[in-house]
């Protein structure tokens, strides 16, 4: 067993660890490996202190197995580093350090697979919240064509982050997710402003609003008046020509206050997903 390997800004076209066993850590910052690094097998200690075994920061490859025996509570830092292909198991193998770590392909990465590789990223990621990681996951998902995988990711994101902000602005940030998923589900808007339509006609037809002028306006729809009091920018003309009474002007006030809600966090998501394209 070698007690230590350090090879500062290594420069070769393949570079070969398979199976290595090392005492005391392994320094490879720097290195440029033109195709293959291969780390599969590879039980690295750590050095008395708190630095991790294996240290790849900056690194350049075309191709990075870091498939370890796990030995190490911070095993492998990749910060900074730049690979074509990251090969590592999405769970029991080493943690690693991947802030500022770009990839263009994150194998294995099948369909379906969010929920593991995220558990993988929340693990890595040690509580701390780093947008980046989160980011670069997602663009793998939506390389390989996995469109909802990508976007399930980067609310994922979103998540972590309202868990650092202060409470008021927290609460702004949970309206927008649960009302449309930060903007990367508008349909779910679209199912909120079904709901409230389905039990605002209810409501309306078994207690029809009185009449402000008799004999004058549109007749009633009981789905048309509580469109006209959800859709902020849209006029029916039936708010105009009928008023709640008692406890049903509350309940109109709540779908005007619930129809602006909609809107802003709508508007609010889809304005930060297109910003990003």
């Amino acid at each position: 067993m070698k007690r230590h390997l350090g090879a500062h800004l290594l420069t070769c076209s393949t570079l070969w660890l398979s199976g290595l066993r090392v005492a005391h850590g392994v320094n490879l910052s720097g290195a440029q490996v033109g195709a293959d690094a291969d780390l599969a097998g590879a039980i690295v200690y750590a050095g008395p202190t708190d630095e991790p075994a294996i240290r790849l920061d900056d690194m350049r490859a075309g191709r990075l197995d870091i498939d370890t025996t796990r030995s190490d509570i911070s095993s492998i830092s990749l910060r900074g580093a730049s690979v074509g292909t990251l090969l590592g198991r999405p769970q029991g193998g080493p943690l690693l350090e991947l802030d500022a770590l770009a990839y263009q392909r994150l194998t294995p990465l099948p369909p379906r697979s969010t929920t593991l590789r995220l558990s993988w990223l929340r693990e890595n990621l040690a509580g701390q919240y780093r947008p980046q990681p989160y980011e670069q996951l997602a663009a793998s998902y939506r390389v390989l064509g996995h469109d909802s995988e990508a976007r399930r990711v980067l609310r994922a994101k979103h998540r972590h982050h309202r868990t650092m902000l202060p409470w008021p602005t927290k609460i702004w940030d949970w309206l927008q997710d649960v009302v449309a998923g930060y903007g990367y589900r508008p349909a779910l808007a679209g199912a909120w402003l079904a709901a409230l339509t389905l039990v605002g006609s209810l409501v309306f037809t078994i207690n029809e609003p009185n009449r402000l002028e008799p004999g004058g306006g549109p007749s009633f729809n009981a789905t048309v008046y509580t469109l006209d009091l959800l859709l902020p920018f849209i006029d029916f003309g039936q708010e105009k020509a009928f008023m709640t009474s008692n406890g049903l002007q509350w309940f109109g006030y709540l779908l005007v206050a619930s129809g602006w809600l909609l809107a802003t966090t709508l508007v609010a998501g889809l304005t930060r997903v297109l910003g990003r394209s």
